[in-house]
């Protein structure tokens, strides 16, 4: 299945807008830089999205020279991405911009930028966005895990293998915003909310509490939801990452709770401690 991702960085023309053109993700921009705040990504956005069941891609790109700027440019911008990705609650990979051709062979100072992104992030958490020899070359030097191809194919110095993602050449209009239109064969690379194990336990909790007693059940206890509770979280990622279409990954954990509670109602097994475990000589009451 092929999937249409929209790539902008300035406008915001919302997910509604987005969806009705028929796109399936969306590509975001992060930058440490004072002067590209205009085109970051906002707390706003990324709750649109992931409410509304966009897939979510970032990529980190202050300007075309970002590249250029060796081990610890690249150690600096990872460790702006890291502070970003936490203090908005999300997790997942991020994708590195070479933005202009980079010849062939490239440029050693490429690889040296790479290094000290993976040396944060971790190569799994990786991906970027340049020409198809530089994506190949940062793939087998094991620094990347996904690659997104430029529309520019004067860079790609020929096809070095497949992708995750390929920009098209030209742009159209969303909701008065220029959109770039790319295309994905799968949605891995987007990035979900991180549920902390402190979140997960909250979550367990308030759900616990809308477990009720009564004549046929007593009620479960905090440990018995907190596991049917990461259950559902790890199902939900599951699907995710498998790119089941209508998904919608959870934005906040208020939403997990909210979805939460509804599946506890569907699931009645979940309402009840097992009688194995049910204290002894206690009987069923009712609230």
């Amino acid at each position: 299945m092929t999937y249409l991702v929209a790539d902008f960085a300035y406008g915001r023309p919302g997910s509604a807008a987005l969806k009705n053109a028929g796109y399936s993700g969306v590509v975001r921009y992060l930058s440490s830089s004072p002067n590209a705040r205009t085109k970051i990504v906002d707390a706003g956005e990324i709750e649109d999205y992931l409410t509304n069941g966009l897939a979510l891609f970032l990529v980190y790109e202050t300007g075309t020279s970002d590249a250029w700027s060796g081990y610890y440019g690249g150690q600096q911008n990872a460790k702006y991405v890291q502070k970003f990705m936490a203090q908005h609650g999300i997790k997942g990979p991020v994708f590195f911009s070479v933005d202009r051709d980079s010849g062939n062979p490239i440029f050693s100072g490429i690889y040296e930028y790479f290094q000290g992104i993976r040396d944060v992030l971790g190569a799994q958490n990786v991906g970027a966005y340049a020409g198809d020899n530089v994506l190949q070359a940062l793939m087998d030097d094991g620094l990347i895990a996904y690659r997104w191809r430029t529309g520019a194919s004067s860079w790609n110095h020929g096809s070095h293998g497949p992708t995750d993602m390929n920009q098209q050449v030209g742009s159209h209009t969303v909701n008065g915003t220029y959109v770039d239109v790319n295309t994905a064969s799968n949605l891995n690379g987007r990035v979900t909310v991180l549920l902390s194990p402190d979140d997960i336990n909250a979550i367990a909790q308030k759900v616990h509490d809308l477990v009720k007693a009564d004549t046929d059940a007593i009620r479960a206890d905090v440990g018995t939801v907190a596991a049917h509770t990461k259950d559902l979280i790890d199902g939900d990622y599951r699907n995710q990452a498998a790119g089941q279409e209508g998904f919608k990954p959870f934005p906040t954990v208020g939403a997990a709770v909210a979805r939460l509670q509804k599946q506890v109602a569907n699931l009645p097994t979940i309402n009840a401690t097992p009688s194995s475990v049910r204290p002894a000589n206690r009987r069923p009451t009712s609230d």
